[in-house]
Protein backbone atom coordinates (compact mmCIF):
# COMPACT_ATOMS: atom_id res chain seq x y z
CA UNK A 1 0.00 0.00 0.00
CA UNK A 2 0.96 3.67 -0.10
CA UNK A 3 2.16 3.73 3.54
CA UNK A 4 4.45 0.73 3.00
CA UNK A 5 5.86 2.26 -0.18
CA UNK A 6 6.51 5.53 1.66
CA UNK A 7 8.32 3.69 4.48
CA UNK A 8 10.40 1.77 1.95
CA UNK A 9 11.29 5.00 0.15
CA UNK A 10 12.32 6.64 3.43
CA UNK A 11 14.47 3.65 4.42
CA UNK A 12 16.10 3.68 1.01
CA UNK A 13 16.99 7.36 1.36
CA UNK A 14 18.50 6.70 4.79
CA UNK A 15 20.52 3.82 3.37
CA UNK A 16 21.64 6.01 0.48
CA UNK A 17 22.90 8.65 2.92
CA UNK A 18 24.77 6.00 4.89
CA UNK A 19 26.15 4.65 1.62
CA UNK A 20 27.55 8.03 0.66
CA UNK A 21 29.42 8.20 3.97
CA UNK A 22 30.70 4.64 3.44
CA UNK A 23 31.82 5.55 -0.07
CA UNK A 24 33.78 8.54 1.23
CA UNK A 25 35.46 6.34 3.83
CA UNK A 26 36.27 3.68 1.24
CA UNK A 27 37.66 6.32 -1.12
CA UNK A 28 39.87 7.67 1.68
CA UNK A 29 41.18 4.27 2.75
CA UNK A 30 41.24 2.56 -0.66
CA UNK A 31 39.47 -0.41 0.91
CA UNK A 32 39.39 -3.75 -0.97
CA UNK A 33 36.19 -5.30 -2.22
CA UNK A 34 34.83 -8.21 -0.18
CA UNK A 35 32.75 -11.13 -1.35
CA UNK A 36 30.81 -13.71 0.65
CA UNK A 37 33.83 -16.02 0.67
CA UNK A 38 36.37 -13.37 1.61
CA UNK A 39 38.36 -10.87 -0.47
CA UNK A 40 37.45 -11.10 -4.14
CA UNK A 41 39.98 -8.65 -5.59
CA UNK A 42 41.92 -5.68 -4.34
CA UNK A 43 40.46 -2.77 -6.26
CA UNK A 44 43.09 -0.73 -8.00
CA UNK A 45 40.78 2.17 -8.76
CA UNK A 46 39.43 4.30 -5.94
CA UNK A 47 36.36 5.03 -8.11
CA UNK A 48 35.52 1.34 -8.25
CA UNK A 49 36.07 0.83 -4.52
CA UNK A 50 33.95 3.84 -3.60
CA UNK A 51 31.10 2.82 -5.92
CA UNK A 52 31.06 -0.79 -4.70
CA UNK A 53 31.07 0.31 -1.05
CA UNK A 54 28.26 2.79 -1.69
CA UNK A 55 26.10 0.27 -3.54
CA UNK A 56 26.62 -2.46 -0.96
CA UNK A 57 25.67 -0.08 1.82
CA UNK A 58 22.45 0.88 0.02
CA UNK A 59 21.49 -2.77 -0.53
CA UNK A 60 22.82 -3.98 2.83
CA UNK A 61 19.41 -5.26 3.98
CA UNK A 62 18.87 -7.27 0.77
CA UNK A 63 22.09 -7.89 -1.13
CA UNK A 64 22.09 -11.60 -2.01
CA UNK A 65 20.31 -11.17 -5.36
CA UNK A 66 22.49 -8.41 -6.88
CA UNK A 67 26.21 -7.96 -7.57
CA UNK A 68 28.36 -4.89 -8.21
CA UNK A 69 31.44 -6.59 -9.63
CA UNK A 70 31.67 -9.17 -12.44
CA UNK A 71 33.87 -11.35 -10.23
CA UNK A 72 31.12 -11.49 -7.60
CA UNK A 73 28.20 -12.06 -10.00
CA UNK A 74 26.98 -15.66 -10.04
CA UNK A 75 26.34 -17.56 -13.27
CA UNK A 76 22.67 -18.26 -13.94
CA UNK A 77 21.59 -21.05 -16.33
CA UNK A 78 19.29 -20.18 -19.22
CA UNK A 79 16.87 -22.74 -17.85
CA UNK A 80 16.01 -20.32 -15.01
CA UNK A 81 13.14 -19.02 -17.14
CA UNK A 82 11.09 -20.82 -19.78
CA UNK A 83 11.07 -17.85 -22.17
CA UNK A 84 14.84 -17.46 -21.92
CA UNK A 85 15.34 -21.20 -22.39
CA UNK A 86 13.08 -21.28 -25.45
CA UNK A 87 14.63 -18.19 -27.06
CA UNK A 88 18.21 -19.29 -26.63
CA UNK A 89 17.29 -22.83 -27.63
CA UNK A 90 15.99 -21.66 -31.01
CA UNK A 91 18.23 -21.16 -34.03
CA UNK A 92 18.24 -17.50 -35.12
CA UNK A 93 17.56 -18.56 -38.71
CA UNK A 94 14.48 -20.52 -37.59
CA UNK A 95 13.04 -17.69 -35.49
CA UNK A 96 9.96 -16.15 -37.12
CA UNK A 97 9.99 -12.37 -37.32
CA UNK A 98 6.66 -10.59 -36.84
CA UNK A 99 7.86 -7.24 -38.20
CA UNK A 100 8.19 -7.25 -41.99
CA UNK A 101 11.02 -4.74 -41.74
CA UNK A 102 13.44 -7.04 -39.87
CA UNK A 103 15.04 -10.38 -40.61
CA UNK A 104 14.61 -13.52 -38.53
CA UNK A 105 18.08 -13.06 -37.02
CA UNK A 106 17.32 -9.43 -36.06
CA UNK A 107 14.01 -10.47 -34.49
CA UNK A 108 15.78 -13.22 -32.56
CA UNK A 109 18.42 -10.76 -31.31
CA UNK A 110 15.74 -8.36 -30.07
CA UNK A 111 13.93 -11.18 -28.28
CA UNK A 112 17.23 -12.44 -26.81
CA UNK A 113 17.78 -9.02 -25.24
CA UNK A 114 14.16 -8.56 -24.18
CA UNK A 115 13.77 -11.85 -22.30
CA UNK A 116 16.92 -11.21 -20.23
CA UNK A 117 16.03 -7.60 -19.40
CA UNK A 118 12.50 -8.66 -18.42
CA UNK A 119 13.84 -11.35 -16.09
CA UNK A 120 16.32 -8.96 -14.43
CA UNK A 121 13.70 -6.24 -14.00
CA UNK A 122 11.41 -8.82 -12.41
CA UNK A 123 14.11 -9.54 -9.83
CA UNK A 124 14.41 -5.81 -9.11
CA UNK A 125 10.69 -5.47 -8.36
CA UNK A 126 10.45 -8.59 -6.22
CA UNK A 127 9.14 -6.30 -3.48
CA UNK A 128 8.46 -2.60 -2.98
CA UNK A 129 11.32 -2.30 -0.50
CA UNK A 130 13.78 -3.91 -2.94
CA UNK A 131 12.59 -1.62 -5.74
CA UNK A 132 13.02 1.44 -3.50
CA UNK A 133 16.55 0.38 -2.56
CA UNK A 134 17.44 -0.18 -6.20
CA UNK A 135 16.21 3.31 -7.09
CA UNK A 136 18.35 4.66 -4.25
CA UNK A 137 21.43 3.33 -6.09
CA UNK A 138 21.00 6.22 -8.49
CA UNK A 139 22.08 6.31 -12.10
CA UNK A 140 23.88 3.25 -13.36
CA UNK A 141 24.27 0.62 -16.07
CA UNK A 142 23.29 -3.04 -15.80
CA UNK A 143 25.90 -5.29 -17.41
CA UNK A 144 24.84 -8.72 -18.72
CA UNK A 145 27.53 -11.21 -19.72
CA UNK A 146 26.64 -14.38 -21.64
CA UNK A 147 28.64 -17.58 -21.90
CA UNK A 148 28.56 -20.55 -24.25
CA UNK A 149 29.02 -24.18 -23.34
CA UNK A 150 31.03 -24.73 -26.51
CA UNK A 151 34.78 -24.21 -26.39
CA UNK A 152 35.24 -24.44 -30.15
CA UNK A 153 36.07 -21.40 -32.25
CA UNK A 154 32.98 -19.82 -33.80
CA UNK A 155 32.59 -18.80 -37.42
CA UNK A 156 31.43 -15.17 -37.18
CA UNK A 157 29.97 -15.35 -40.70
CA UNK A 158 27.56 -18.09 -39.69
CA UNK A 159 24.45 -16.93 -37.76
CA UNK A 160 24.02 -20.26 -36.03
CA UNK A 161 27.64 -20.27 -34.85
CA UNK A 162 27.53 -16.62 -33.75
CA UNK A 163 24.37 -16.60 -31.63
CA UNK A 164 23.40 -20.14 -30.76
CA UNK A 165 24.24 -22.29 -27.74
CA UNK A 166 24.48 -19.67 -25.01
CA UNK A 167 23.88 -21.64 -21.81
CA UNK A 168 24.30 -19.17 -18.93
CA UNK A 169 24.54 -15.50 -18.03
CA UNK A 170 25.48 -13.25 -15.13
CA UNK A 171 24.68 -9.62 -14.43
CA UNK A 172 25.84 -6.78 -12.17
CA UNK A 173 25.25 -3.07 -11.56
CA UNK A 174 27.76 -0.21 -11.88
CA UNK A 175 27.15 3.45 -11.01
CA UNK A 176 27.44 5.96 -13.86
CA UNK A 177 30.39 7.83 -12.36
CA UNK A 178 32.27 4.56 -12.09
CA UNK A 179 31.35 3.61 -15.68
CA UNK A 180 32.48 6.98 -17.00
CA UNK A 181 35.85 6.81 -15.23
CA UNK A 182 36.76 3.12 -15.71
CA UNK A 183 35.19 2.05 -19.03
CA UNK A 184 36.32 4.77 -21.42
CA UNK A 185 37.95 2.33 -23.85
CA UNK A 186 34.89 0.08 -23.89
CA UNK A 187 32.51 3.02 -24.38
CA UNK A 188 34.60 4.29 -27.31
CA UNK A 189 33.88 1.03 -29.18
CA UNK A 190 30.11 1.06 -28.57
CA UNK A 191 27.67 1.99 -31.31
CA UNK A 192 25.12 4.60 -30.25
CA UNK A 193 22.04 5.71 -32.18
CA UNK A 194 22.48 8.69 -34.49
CA UNK A 195 22.49 11.93 -32.53
CA UNK A 196 23.26 10.28 -29.18
CA UNK A 197 26.48 9.56 -27.33
CA UNK A 198 27.60 7.97 -24.08
CA UNK A 199 26.65 11.04 -22.00
CA UNK A 200 23.01 10.63 -23.03
CA UNK A 201 23.07 7.06 -21.67
CA UNK A 202 25.02 8.06 -18.57
CA UNK A 203 23.23 11.22 -17.47
CA UNK A 204 20.38 11.80 -19.93
CA UNK A 205 18.02 9.00 -18.94
CA UNK A 206 14.88 9.18 -16.82
CA UNK A 207 15.58 6.86 -13.88
CA UNK A 208 11.89 6.41 -13.09
CA UNK A 209 11.18 4.67 -16.40
CA UNK A 210 14.45 3.87 -18.22
CA UNK A 211 17.26 1.40 -17.53
CA UNK A 212 20.50 1.01 -19.48
CA UNK A 213 21.65 -2.55 -20.27
CA UNK A 214 25.02 -3.53 -21.73
CA UNK A 215 25.24 -7.02 -23.23
CA UNK A 216 28.63 -8.70 -23.42
CA UNK A 217 29.01 -11.93 -25.40
CA UNK A 218 25.61 -11.81 -27.07
CA UNK A 219 27.23 -11.11 -30.42
CA UNK A 220 30.92 -12.13 -30.65
CA UNK A 221 31.36 -9.63 -33.49
CA UNK A 222 30.49 -6.80 -31.09
CA UNK A 223 32.15 -6.82 -27.65
CA UNK A 224 29.51 -4.65 -25.94
CA UNK A 225 25.97 -3.89 -27.12
CA UNK A 226 24.17 -1.07 -25.30
CA UNK A 227 20.40 -0.95 -25.00
CA UNK A 228 17.95 1.50 -23.40
CA UNK A 229 14.97 -0.32 -21.89
CA UNK A 230 11.80 1.67 -21.21
CA UNK A 231 9.12 0.51 -18.80
CA UNK A 232 5.72 0.06 -20.37
CA UNK A 233 2.62 1.52 -18.77
CA UNK A 234 0.90 -1.89 -18.97
CA UNK A 235 3.74 -3.81 -17.32
CA UNK A 236 2.22 -6.18 -14.78
CA UNK A 237 4.87 -5.30 -12.16
CA UNK A 238 4.49 -1.54 -12.57
CA UNK A 239 2.54 -1.11 -9.32
CA UNK A 240 5.45 -2.59 -7.38
CA UNK A 241 7.97 -0.28 -9.07
CA UNK A 242 5.92 2.93 -8.80
CA UNK A 243 5.97 4.48 -5.33
CA UNK A 244 3.88 7.59 -5.95
CA UNK A 245 1.70 9.31 -8.52
CA UNK A 246 4.54 11.51 -9.68
CA UNK A 247 6.48 8.46 -10.85
CA UNK A 248 3.41 7.10 -12.59
CA UNK A 249 2.95 10.39 -14.47
CA UNK A 250 6.63 10.34 -15.44
CA UNK A 251 6.30 6.85 -16.90
CA UNK A 252 3.22 7.89 -18.86
CA UNK A 253 5.04 10.87 -20.41
CA UNK A 254 6.28 10.51 -24.01
CA UNK A 255 9.89 9.57 -24.67
CA UNK A 256 12.30 12.49 -24.55
CA UNK A 257 13.73 13.90 -27.75
CA UNK A 258 17.48 14.06 -28.35
CA UNK A 259 17.44 17.79 -27.53
CA UNK A 260 15.63 17.15 -24.24
CA UNK A 261 18.16 14.47 -23.32
CA UNK A 262 21.00 16.89 -24.02
CA UNK A 263 19.41 19.48 -21.72
CA UNK A 264 19.05 16.84 -19.02
CA UNK A 265 22.72 15.89 -19.41
CA UNK A 266 23.74 19.52 -19.00
CA UNK A 267 21.58 19.93 -15.88
CA UNK A 268 22.96 16.77 -14.28
CA UNK A 269 26.56 17.72 -15.06
CA UNK A 270 26.03 21.26 -13.72
CA UNK A 271 24.55 19.83 -10.52
CA UNK A 272 27.49 17.44 -10.15
CA UNK A 273 29.97 20.28 -10.72
CA UNK A 274 28.24 22.36 -8.04
CA UNK A 275 28.42 19.50 -5.55
CA UNK A 276 32.08 18.95 -6.42
CA UNK A 277 32.90 22.61 -5.74
CA UNK A 278 30.97 22.46 -2.46
CA UNK A 279 32.98 19.41 -1.39
CA UNK A 280 36.24 21.17 -2.20
CA UNK A 281 35.15 24.24 -0.26
CA UNK A 282 34.23 22.13 2.78
CA UNK A 283 37.55 20.29 2.60
CA UNK A 284 39.47 23.59 2.40
CA UNK A 285 37.54 25.03 5.35
CA UNK A 286 38.17 21.87 7.37
CA UNK A 287 41.92 22.05 6.70
CA UNK A 288 42.00 25.72 7.68
CA UNK A 289 40.17 25.00 10.94
CA UNK A 290 42.62 22.20 11.71
CA UNK A 291 45.59 24.49 11.00
CA UNK A 292 44.20 27.22 13.25
CA UNK A 293 43.46 24.77 16.04
CA UNK A 294 46.88 23.06 15.85
CA UNK A 295 48.77 25.45 18.25
CA UNK A 296 46.06 25.28 20.88
CA UNK A 297 45.93 21.49 20.54
CA UNK A 298 49.71 21.19 20.96
CA UNK A 299 49.63 23.48 24.02
CA UNK A 300 46.87 21.39 25.51
CA UNK A 301 48.82 18.19 24.87
CA UNK A 302 51.94 19.66 26.50
CA UNK A 303 49.94 20.78 29.55
CA UNK A 304 48.42 17.31 29.80
CA UNK A 305 51.94 15.84 29.67
CA UNK A 306 53.16 18.07 32.48
CA UNK A 307 50.13 17.21 34.61
CA UNK A 308 50.74 13.52 33.98
CA UNK A 309 54.38 13.89 35.08
CA UNK A 310 53.37 15.68 38.31
CA UNK A 311 50.73 13.03 39.00
CA UNK A 312 53.31 10.29 38.49
CA UNK A 313 55.82 11.90 40.89
CA UNK A 314 53.10 12.39 43.52
CA UNK A 315 52.00 8.77 43.19
CA UNK A 316 55.60 7.59 43.49
CA UNK A 317 56.11 9.53 46.73
CA UNK A 318 52.87 8.13 48.16
CA UNK A 319 54.00 4.57 47.37
CA UNK A 320 57.34 5.16 49.12
CA UNK A 321 55.55 6.48 52.23
CA UNK A 322 53.31 3.41 52.27
CA UNK A 323 56.36 1.14 52.10
CA UNK A 324 58.12 3.06 54.92
CA UNK A 325 60.92 4.25 52.70
CA UNK A 326 62.35 7.69 53.36
CA UNK A 327 61.88 10.21 50.65
CA UNK A 328 65.35 11.51 49.76
CA UNK A 329 65.80 15.20 50.34
CA UNK A 330 67.01 17.24 47.43
CA UNK A 331 70.79 17.50 47.24
CA UNK A 332 72.23 20.88 48.40
CA UNK A 333 73.79 23.09 45.78
CA UNK A 334 77.57 23.48 46.61
CA UNK A 335 78.78 27.04 47.15
CA UNK A 336 81.90 28.12 45.24
CA UNK A 337 85.17 28.18 47.32
CA UNK A 338 88.07 30.60 47.03
CA UNK A 339 90.29 28.03 45.31
CA UNK A 340 87.63 27.21 42.77
CA UNK A 341 87.18 30.89 42.04
CA UNK A 342 90.95 31.25 41.52
CA UNK A 343 90.98 28.27 39.19
CA UNK A 344 88.15 29.76 37.14
CA UNK A 345 90.02 33.08 36.95
CA UNK A 346 93.26 31.40 35.79
CA UNK A 347 91.38 29.51 33.11
CA UNK A 348 89.82 32.73 31.87
CA UNK A 349 93.23 34.60 31.96
CA UNK A 350 92.48 36.89 34.96
CA UNK A 351 95.05 37.84 37.57
CA UNK A 352 95.15 35.47 40.63
CA UNK A 353 93.94 36.69 43.94
CA UNK A 354 96.46 37.53 46.71
CA UNK A 355 97.31 34.47 48.75
CA UNK A 356 95.84 32.17 46.24
CA UNK A 357 99.12 30.45 45.36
Amino acid sequence: DAAAALRAEREAQQQKKAAEEAAKEAHRKGAPSMSQNGPAIVLGSSAVGADVARCKAVMAADCEWIAFLPTEARWIPMSVDETIKTTYGTRPTEYKATDPGESNAEAWLNEAESCLTTWILTQIVESEKRAACFRALGRGWIFVQLSSSSSTRRNLDDLYSRYYNRTRFRWWFEGCDRVASTRKDEIAKMKFPTGLNSNHYLYGTVMAKEQVFVFKGLDPACSSMISLTKLRTDWKKLDVWVSNEEMRKTIEMPTMTDEERQLKVEKVQARKAKRRLARKARAKARKQEEAEAAPARRAKEEEAGREAAVTFETLLEELKLEDGLPIPAPLPVPLPTQSSQASEERISGAEPLAGGR
